[in-house]
């Protein structure tokens, strides 16, 4: 019995089926390229280049390794380098805390200065002193005791005369 083909579905005006498609395409990459060479009957591959394969393979193969001994170089390299970074990242916010440390005891002790300063007497007011100890000059001023030493002299100098 002969093989019966599957029903394929009508296709719209103008459209060839599938299977044709592909003729249409050789005839018009023929013409597009020149005329179709005939392809060379397969032929066996001799040792000489099997071997000149394996070589080709085996250096591709030893490349490889270098690249990727040399991609776990930079992967370690760029671990250290991270690690350096953060340490160093470490140190510089250690001193950076000690800086705002010291800034704040700067702060607070320009505080207490401007405190100091502001109950200290201003000039004006030791103008004024000055002005009130020239006009009393307290260094004639007589002390108790001097006082008292003069006083006594004079009751023996009355009792004298």
């Amino acid at each position: 019995m002969p093989e019966q083909q599957p029903m394929q579905p009508p296709q719209p005006m103008g459209q060839e089926t599938p299977a044709a498609q592909p003729e249409e395409k050789k005839s018009i990459g023929a013409s597009l390229f020149g005329p179709k060479k005939p392809e060379a009957p397969a032929q066996p591959q001799t040792s000489s280049e099997v071997i000149e394969m394996g070589q080709r393979l085996r250096l591709i193969e030893e490349r490889f390794a270098n690249l990727r001994n040399k991609v776990g170089v930079m992967d370690q390299n760029m671990l250290n380098n991270s690690r350096e970074e953060k340490k160093d990242i470490q140190g510089v916010n250690a001193e950076l805390d000690e800086i705002n440390r010291t800034i704040n005891d700067l702060k607070d002790k320009m505080k207490l200065m401007i405190e100091e300063i502001k109950t200290m007497a201003r000039n004006e007011d030791l103008q004024t002193i000055k002005k009130y100890l020239e006009y009393w000059q307290p260094v004639e001023f007589v002390t108790r005791k001097e006082l008292l030493d003069v006083v006594k002299r004079l009751k023996e100098d009355r009792q004298n005369i």
